[in-house]
């Protein structure tokens, strides 16, 4: 037993020094960046149609509305702000 503890494993101890750390590539930005203009296309939104500025858009794929817009109008709650998905919206030149 003692022989056992001694020993190091010589195959674990060899393995990890030899492979080189493999950084995985970083996915593309999803979604338009910070400050585009874009357009509703969401028919039962109050800015339908109308242009607003992105204010963030969430990097996580699996989040059902993840770009932010602001408008210079506000809707009858008085919010200026609304989430939107990705093909409810699009860039403005």
């Amino acid at each position: 037993r003692a022989a056992e503890e001694a020993a190091p494993p010589a195959a674990a101890a060899t393995a990890e020094p030899a492979e080189a750390p493999v950084k995985a590539a970083k996915p593309p930005p999803i979604g338009p960046k910070r400050g585009t203009k874009v357009r509703i296309l969401r028919k039962e939104s109050y800015w339908y149609k109308g242009t607003g500025s992105v204010v963030a858009c969430d990097q996580d794929p699996n989040t059902r509305y993840p770009v932010v817009v602001r408008f210079n109008k506000v809707n009858y709650a008085n919010v200026s702000t609304n989430n939107y998905a990705l093909d409810e919206i699009e860039e403005v030149k």
